[in-house]
């Protein structure tokens, strides 16, 4: 066999440390494999320089890079070209050879000498399938070895796959390694040695079970590893994320590099904190930082006018692209007024519209230019501060009760701690668990945990969000989705064991707690919300657990039917719009009602569990089902985390965690037996947020009979609570009168009580005005509007129309449509005002004068905007479809009735006042009825939303001219 062995110039290479030093400046674009055009990347301790060749089908040969310019090392992948594979070496001296070899014409080697101080490093790169056995393979291989001196191997490319279906006597990835190492005689030693795979690797293995095996070779060498090898290391981990497994996204986010690191080392017992693996990778992550930090020095958005601003990334193409975006931008003023009549700019619009297409996808070409460098996440950030979001504290200083200033993070994670475990670690009381009266009838059925198979657990886990938070354990939910086909398997078992068992494990309960502010003074530890971080593998748990345990209490419905949230079709909005429907009814009888608004102080952190067992054991949750739920109750334990420090881990005595699954299911079950209460007052219930409503008697003989009843009930409200060892906190508490008569000896009362009155209560994000227009509301809504219309003032010479559309519908029209229904009882020229703003903002998202009619706007332009009215009627109809859907009792007055197949008209009963003409039940039903039948006919919601919406926009014109909403103005 006869090698071909030629030597590259490198006269031609005169300035190398120049070179290197410019090739600083340019960053590889997502570190793709295969991109059209490559860019060199240097850090403080390695220089890189990525090598590409293709295989020529065509000649039978190889087909070099063209080397455009050795000065700058410019490499172009020739067009319609496949194939290659990146090399990397680290330079101090460096000498290469470059091997071309045909082994049957089937086999490609690129081989690499490279001399690093006095060490020599092999790489072989295999990018095509080897024909005939493994035997032969590595004869070839021998060979070329012996031709140079081998002291460490990188093995790089496809072998992980090309060797196994070569491999005829072997069936293990590790063991065709094995019998590479024992080719060379030991002269590479199993410590020497690295691979740099690709991610067909996970995917053999997940079919092979061979990744334990995997895995285990690559953690027994973390510990030995030099700079050099552990940065390959890490290259190899980014590697999964170009396949299906997507472990990471990138290199440079270090918490999942770290959660890929921890997660190979976890079950084979080894201490990712031992050795140097912190270090190296801060030393890494840090270098290539620097790197970009000097690359986008500027932070802002704006387009640089002349070659002088010119960021140092700025290449020839984006100064091409430049050049013809300022030609644009002159054309675009041309096209505007500028002394002329108005109508020769709306005959010159159709010509200005495409100048502004090609505009805006130039813009979108630079601005995810420069975001990519920043990713995804710090081009939200951009638009949040240009939208006037708030932002996180970034320096914590806690003041205790002794006014002691708490800077340190160890000892304000212990503050916290010292302060949630108060709450949390106090001991139960046994008195009331015995003598509590409040557990209802008990539950004649009894639970039973159906076992599950690995493509549910499988869902399960695709179903968990994105997010990059871990529990103690270090997984992160993209490392268990990417495991998930071979863990689902293990976690399907481990799950049916438990439910038969009824333990939990113990190693699950354990969770870092996360304070997050939630208002108020921010030196205060008592403004903190403690929420739980748990392990991935708990969370699964959890979902199957309380997803099961939830639909068997709505099967049977066991759940009170005043209390929303964490249940189907039991939203916000449904809650909003049941309270709205008691108010209405209160005012259409007595005139006059009033609203308060509870605190449960720490409702969620001061569950006593014996209470709540009891009370899932009457619910149905006995025998096996009780024990489970028992053990997971019971020996709990957390961690306070404040940035990188954690406090002392302690036992948890009550509470249901915040921030699980389970957390607010569990509670929805202590107060469950709300509805037994024999109360004068509505309660509506949204976990742990109460509101009573108490209708106001003004025809009576005794005048202090509504303050009877409210005492009353909140005399049973209160002996409730205290009985299930929970506390109304009054301080927190606010009320309102809405209507016309408001009662002095109510508000007398309630002063003594200490509970404080206000104009307005916000509940569930929903202003509750005294007033029946909800102008409080309104007012918030245009504020956010506004808000918005001035971010989107900033942003418009930076972003596309499509981005600059995203930004409203998620930062402005989410504001809108939320509880739209209730504005039905707004007035006509709060409602022009909002549709003023929202004409505003279409008008700054397309480009368009301030003068241009309204009319033709939704016509021409934004003809897939609904007006705010079109908003407000979708929202009523959609509102009234779910509960025909539903058949339950969230709006009791709408009653379905469909005499034929023809007539599926819906029917409420006869208001007395104007408040329920103009009320939910009353405009939503006559505006669901004028829907056409085959609208009317569609059973699923998303669907007949959509429907309705497009039926809508055909009445835009019709909807512009409503005004005030009466019962005779609302034909579409």
């Amino acid at each position: 066999m006869s090698w071909n062995i030629r030597c590259f110039n490198r006269e031609k290479l005169t300035n190398l440390k120049q070179y290197l030093d410019e090739m600083t400046r340019k960053i590889v674009s997502k570190n793709r494999l295969y991109n059209d055009s490559y860019n060199i990347e240097r850090s403080n301790f390695i220089d890189v320089i990525v090598l590409l060749e293709t295989w020529s089908t065509e000649n039978d040969q190889f087909d070099t890079y063209k080397i455009k310019n050795y000065n700058n090392f410019s490499i172009t992948r020739p067009k319609g070209k496949k194939g290659g594979g990146i090399l990397i070496y680290i330079h101090k001296k460096f000498q290469a050879i470059k091997i071309d070899s045909m082994i049957n014409g089937d086999i490609e080697f690129l081989l690499l000498k490279l001399i690093i101080e006095e060490e020599c490093w092999f790489i072989l790169g295999i990018y095509r399938k080897p024909q005939g056995d493994l035997e032969r393979f590595l004869d070839c291989f021998e060979e070329i070895v012996a031709k140079v001196d081998v002291q460490r191997l990188i093995i790089a490319g496809d072998i992980n796959v090309n060797i196994l279906k070569a491999c005829h006597k072997t069936s293990s990835y590790i063991d065709c390694i094995q019998s590479l190492n024992l080719k060379f005689n030991e002269a590479v030693t199993r410590d020497n040695m690295l691979f740099r795979s690709s991610g067909s690797l996970i995917d053999h293995c997940l079919i092979s079970h061979d990744i334990d095996n995997y895995l285990a070779f690559t953690s027994t060498k973390i510990t030995k590893m030099s700079d050099h090898n552990f940065v390959l290391l890490l290259l190899q981990l980014k590697t999964f994320s170009k396949r299906k497994v997507r472990l990471t996204k990138s290199i440079l986010n270090e918490t999942t590099a770290i959660d890929n690191i921890n997660w190979a080392l976890f079950n084979w017992n080894v201490d990712p904190h031992d050795g140097n693996v912190d270090f190296y990778w801060n030393s890494l992550y840090k270098t290539i930082s620097k790197l970009i930090d000097d690359s986008t020095t500027k932070r802002t958005i704006r387009l640089p006018k002349n070659e002088s601003t010119l960021p140092m990334w700025a290449d020839k193409k984006y100064q091409s692209m430049l050049h013809t975006l300022n030609n644009l931008s002159d054309k675009i003023e041309r096209f505007k007024l500028n002394g002329r009549p108005f109508d020769l700019l709306e005959c010159k619009y159709k010509e200005m519209n495409s100048i502004r297409t090609e505009y805006g996808s130039i813009i979108a070409k630079l601005f995810y230019k420069r975001m990519s460098l920043r990713g995804n996440k710090e081009a939200w950030e951009i638009i949040n501060e240009l939208a006037g979001r708030k932002k996180e504290i970034q320096q914590l200083i806690l003041i205790t009760n002794n006014n002691e200033i708490i800077v340190n993070e160890a000892e304000i994670a212990q503050t916290f701690q010292s302060k949630f475990i108060s709450i949390v670690g106090k001991p139960l009381n046994p008195i009331k668990s015995l003598r509590n009266k409040y557990f209802g009838p008990l539950v004649s059925k009894t639970f039973v945990f159906d076992e599950v198979s690995p493509l549910y657990i499988n869902n399960v886990i695709h179903s968990l969000p994105n997010k990059k938070s871990t529990g103690l354990d270090n997984i992160s939910t993209k490392v268990m989705k990417g495991i998930s086909e071979l863990f689902s398997i293990h976690l399907c078992n481990f799950f049916n064991i438990m439910v038969r068992t009824g333990k939990y494990p113990d190693r699950l309960k354990s969770s870092i707690i996360v304070p997050i502010y939630k208002g108020g003074n921010p030196t205060s530890a008592d403004n903190y919300r403690p929420i739980s971080l748990l392990s991935c593998v708990d969370k699964v748990l959890e979902k199957v657990i309380f997803g099961q345990m939830n639909e068997w209490m709505e099967k049977n419905h066991l759940h009170d039917n005043y209390q929303y949230g964490f249940r189907g079709r039991r939203g916000c909005q449904e809650a909003i719009a049941m309270a709205l429907n008691i108010i209405g009814e209160a005012l259409d009888t007595y005139g006059s009602v009033i609203v308060i608004s509870f605190d449960i102080s720490k409702a969620f952190d001061n569950v006593n569990l014996i209470i709540l067992l009891r009370k899932l054991y009457f619910l149905g949750f006995r025998s096996t089902a009780h024990d489970l739920i028992e053990s997971f109750l019971t020996s709990r334990r957390q961690t306070v985390k404040y940035k990188e420090s954690l406090s002392d881990s302690e036992e948890i005595m009550r509470g249901v965690p915040q921030g699980s699954n389970g957390g607010p299911f569990l509670f929805t079950c202590m107060i469950n037996d709300l509805q037994n209460l024999s109360t004068t007052s509505k309660l509506i219930k949204y976990a742990d947020d109460l509101l009573l409503i108490l209708p106001i008697e003004t025809e009576i003989l005794d005048e202090y009979r509504n303050v009877s009843n409210l005492e009353h009930d909140m005399n049973i409200l209160y002996d409730y609570y205290d009985s299930n060892d929970l506390l109304l906190n009054y301080e927190k508490s606010n009320y309102t009168f809405i209507g016309k008569v408001k009662d002095t000896h109510l508000e007398a009362f309630m002063s003594d009580k200490g509970i404080s009155k206000c104009e307005s209560i916000n509940y569930l994000g929903f202003e509750l005005s005294s007033n029946v227009y909800f102008t409080d509301q309104i007012n918030k809504v245009a504020k956010a509007m506004g808000n918005g219309l001035n971010a989107l003032k900033h942003m418009k010479k930076e972003l596309t129309i499509s981005a600059l559309k995203q930004f409203y519908f998620s930062h402005i029209f989410s504001r809108v449509s939320y509880c739209s229904f209730a504005l039905m009882r707004a007035k006509s020229t709060d409602i022009d005002r909002l549709q003023h703003l929202q004409n505003k903002i279409i008008k700054v998202i397309y480009g368009l004068p301030k003068m241009f009619s309204t009319s033709e706007l939704y016509k021409t332009v934004a003809c897939d905007s609904l007006t705010i009215i079109g908003t407000i009627y979708l929202s009523l109809i959609v509102m009234v479809k779910k509960c025909i859907i539903s058949n339950d009792d969230s709006l009791p007055d709408v009653h379905c009735f469909r005499p034929s197949a023809r007539n599926s008209n819906v029917y409420v009963r006869k208001a007395k006042n104007r408040y329920l003409k103009r009320g939910i039940i009353h405009i939503g039903c006559n505006l669901y009825n004028q829907l056409p039948e085959n609208i009317k006919q569609l059973h699923e919601v998303s669907l007949f939303k959509k429907h309705v919406r497009t039926y809508l926009l055909r009445h835009t014109d019709s909807l512009l001219r409503q005004g005030q909403f009466t019962h005779n103005k609302i034909a579409l």
